[in-house]
Parts: C-alpha cells; sequence; structure tokens
C-alpha cells in the first residue's frame, strides 16, 4: 500500500472498530444508538449532569491541478494531500445560575502526496505535518444576566450565526481547521418586538499565543496576517411573517503584522432581507457599503449578495437557485470592497485559496460580479446532490496593479462548474465527495489560461 493511503485507512479502520455495532445499522432508532461511545457518553451524563461533551473526526483527500496560477508548466501545480481534524469539546455549568464554561481543543495534521514547491524546496519530499493542538473554544457563557433578557460571552467563541456572507471565519489563515473569534458578546432578546440585538467587540492578534498559547507550538503559527479590532452592532427582528430583517454595523481596524497583512480603517453598514414568498419560493437579499482606508488608499465600496429558490417539493426534493453577488473594486486593489470575515470557501474551494491570491490576499474574493445557477435534488434516501453554475466577471479590471498573468482589457474571469454529493449513513458518520472546474476566461492572458480543477472526499465521525 502507498504511503499516501496508509494513515487515512489505518485511522478510519480504527474508527469504524470504535462505532461498530448498532451504530451502522439503519434500523430507524438512531435516537437509541447503543454502540460503546453513544453508552460512555450517556453514562457519563448520568454520573456528572452539569457536563456535556462531544467529538468528531474530519478525514479528507483533496487533489488539486492549476490552482495556484492556472499554468500548467508550473512546477509542483498538482497537489494531493490529505487533513485530519479531530476536536473535542465541553460545556459544564457552574455554581453560579445561568452561567457555564465552554471548552473545545482541536488537532489538524497534514500528510503531503505530491511536490507543493520549487525544484530543492523542503516541500517537494512527501511528509506529514502534525502540526499543534489549538482552544477553538474557551468562554464564559451567561444567560439571564442581571436578571435581563441578556447573554453574555466571553472570551474565544463562533459567531458565524450573525451573518454567513461577512462574519463567518475568524482566523482564515488555517483553512477551515478553525474560525473562532476572542470576543466578548452581549445579546439582548426583545421577545415583545421579535427582535434580537447583538454587540460584539473583538480583540483578535496575528500571533496565535497572544491569548491561549497552542501546545506543541514549534513553529510560531499565525492564523490571520494582521492584529485587529472590531465592534459589531447586529440587529435581527422577525416581526413580518415568513420574513426576517437584519441591520448592521461593522467597524473593523487592523494593523500589519505579516508581508501579506494591510493597515485599514473600515466602517461597514449594510441590512438583509431573507423569507418565504410562499411554500415554494425563497429569497435572500443583502447590500453593504464600506467607506474607511487600506494601506494609505481611501476605500469607498458596495457589496451585494442574493439568492432566489424555487423548490419542487416533489419526491425527489428538486430545487432551483438563482443568484448574484457583487463585490465593488476602485482603481487599485487597496480601494475594492473588503470582504471582512467572509474568507472562507464560500461557493468555490478552488477559487478561495493560492488563485485568488495572485491579485489579492488569500480568500479575499473581491472585485468581483458572480452569476449563478443552481440545482438540487435527493436521489435516495440520505443521499443529496448539488450542482451550480458561477459566471464571474471582474468589476474593474485592474492589470496595472497585477502583473503579467492578467489582460490588459478582459474583465471575464471564467466558467464555474460545482459539484456536491452528500450522504448521511447514520447519525455518527457523513461523507461528501466534491468536484470543481474551472474554465478561465479573458481576464486572464496566456500564460495563466489553464483549465484548474478541484477534488475533495470527506468523511465525518461524530459523537
Amino acid at each position: 500500500m502507498k504511503n499516501g493511503l496508509l494513515l487515512p485507512v489505518l485511522l478510519l479502520g480504527i474508527v469504524t472498530l470504535l462505532l461498530a455495532g448498532n451504530a451502522f445499522a439503519d434500523n430507524g432508532k438512531e435516537d437509541s444508538c447503543q454502540c460503546p461511545l453513544c453508552n460512555f457518553k450517556k453514562q457519563s451524563k448520568e454520573n456528572i449532569p452539569w457536563l456535556d461533551w462531544g467529538a468528531d473526526l474530519r478525514c479528507r483527500a483533496i487533489w488539486s491541478k492549476n490552482t495556484r496560477g492556472l499554468d500548467d508548466t508550473k512546477h509542483g501545480d498538482e497537489r494531493f494531500w490529505q487533513r485530519y481534524r479531530s476536536r473535542l469539546w465541553g460545556s459544564a455549568e457552574t455554581p453560579i445560575d445561568n452561567l457555564k464554561f465552554n471548552i473545545g481543543l482541536a488537532w489538524e495534521f497534514k500528510n503531503f502526496c505530491r511536490p507543493r514547491g520549487a525544484p530543492g524546496s523542503r516541500h517537494n519530499i512527501r511528509n506529514t505535518d502534525f502540526d499543534e493542538v489549538v482552544f477553538e473554544t474557551m468562554n464564559f457563557e451567561w444567560s439571564k444576566a442581571f436578571g435581563l433578557p441578556l447573554t453574555v460571552k466571553v472570551g474565544r467563541q463562533n459567531i458565524r450565526d450573525l451573518n454567513d456572507w461577512l462574519i463567518v471565519d475568524g482566523t482564515p489563515g488555517d483553512g477551515s481547521r478553525t474560525c473562532y473569534f476572542d470576543a466578548v458578546r452581549f445579546t439582548y432578546d426583545l421577545a415583545e418586538y421579535k427582535s434580537t440585538i447583538d454587540v460584539v467587540y473583538i480583540d483578535q492578534y496575528a500571533d496565535s499565543d497572544k491569548w491561549l498559547p497552542p501546545i506543541n507550538d514549534h513553529r510560531d503559527s499565525h492564523q490571520i496576517e494582521n492584529d485587529e479590532r472590531a465592534v459589531i452592532l447586529y440587529v435581527k427582528n422577525k416581526s413580518l411573517k415568513n420574513t426576517q430583517i437584519d441591520g448592521y454595523y461593522i467597524w473593523r481596524r487592523t494593523w500589519k503584522e505579516l508581508r501579506c497583512g494591510w493597515d485599514s480603517d473600515l466602517s461597514t453598514i449594510g441590512g438583509r432581507v431573507t423569507g418565504d414568498i410562499d411554500e415554494h419560493w425563497k429569497y435572500y437579499a443583502e447590500l453593504a457599503t464600506q467607506v474607511g482606508s487600506k494601506d494609505g488608499y481611501h476605500l469607498s465600496s458596495l457589496g451585494a449578495n442574493s439568492r432566489l429558490s424555487y423548490f419542487l417539493k416533489d419526491r425527489l426534493n428538486n430545487n432551483f437557485r438563482v443568484g448574484y453577488e457583487y463585490r465593488g473594486a476602485g482603481h487599485h486593489p487597496r480601494e475594492n470592497f473588503d470582504i471582512l470575515w467572509g474568507r472562507c470557501a464560500g461557493y468555490s474551494n478552488l477559487y478561495r485559496g493560492k488563485l485568488d491570491a495572485l491579485e489579492n490576499n488569500r480568500a479575499m474574493f473581491t472585485n468581483l460580479h458572480r452569476i449563478n445557477f443552481g440545482w438540487s435534488f435527493d436521489p435516495m434516501k440520505k443521499l443529496s446532490l448539488h450542482n451550480d453554475y458561477h459566471l464571474l466577471f471582474c468589476d474593474n479590471n485592474q492589470s496595472d496593479d497585477l502583473g503579467n498573468r492578467f489582460s490588459e482589457s478582459g474583465c471575464l474571469r471564467g466558467h464555474l462548474f460545482t459539484s456536491m454529493l452528500k450522504y448521511k449513513f447514520n447519525k455518527h458518520i457523513s461523507g461528501h465527495l466534491v468536484g470543481e472546474i474551472l474554465l478561465p476566461g479573458d481576464y486572464y492572458t496566456d500564460r495563466s489560461n489553464d483549465v484548474a480543477l478541484f477534488l475533495r472526499y470527506q468523511l465525518v465521525f461524530t459523537f
């Protein structure tokens, strides 16, 4: 067996043995699973009622081609590697009423099987990067604080429930390993008005050991390029039938710490509306305006995102969607709309990393018009297939500032096709297969105009 396949097979075999028995049986009684881990968790809950915990293991294998520069002659641009992320989390009630402590650890190691650097580079040999263990969560959560309908959460936490476009990933430097924010969050529930008000203060550092030092931090890794402070005011209202209206103000200040970072002072004001037109039609629309400065350039830009979906409500759960996204551009890349903490995979894994970094910092996804058409359906029970076509344009050709990989007048970024096949084996195990193809357009020169490919399979074990 090839070394590149040995680790995933061993890991999956071990987990399979741990979950053997009723966990794999599709008997329609998943809630009464009698596998060893479920029994252990149930017993621990009975013996220690104030403690709740969980764990998961995500195994991924990834292959990509021409995703770093759309150049088939570029050395090491075919990549194949595996990622294994394990997480353990817990929540403990304290002697103080309505106060609990949350903690979570994450460890991801990678096994590289294809060259990923220039000739002679240490990255050209097969290697395994065991990396460090990080605290993904560590916070105190106080509900009904001061006798009010107020929840206060202080410490490392996830706040992506606020907005899945601009406020998603606080640590984009490590991909999808973590997405935490070091923050203080106040949530006030105005039940009478069917509204909530969130105020969040973020204090994040490029140096990952500033607040909570990682375990086995042997290389002083960074999850972001800058130190940053931010304040978010976010209001949600559901007083209209089948409708949610959001409004927000975000102030963010960053200080460059890495060479690829930037200094900025930005204010973003926006709103979104989501709802059901009837039992078949759903919609989403968001608009944000942004002003400020970035690396000495004045920034004044707009961003928008929208989607209209139609659900047939048939046996196969067929549904169709059309969408449009806009991220405005100025005369210089530093004048483009800043996606803030939306630097995650989003609509594409292929376009997120090295390819996007040719013109922006990694995963900024800016200077963009995106038109999307999608279709999803369930071919069989527990199996779903999601297909999308994205027509991509730039908002403003900035080739004078980007180098010789970009044409002087082209505006078509390309045609992006994405597909995801998802299957849920049972309450413990799920998996997916992702495939993406980018056909570059005239925005790129002949030097960077080769087809890019991305493939990934994944298994997730949750306990």
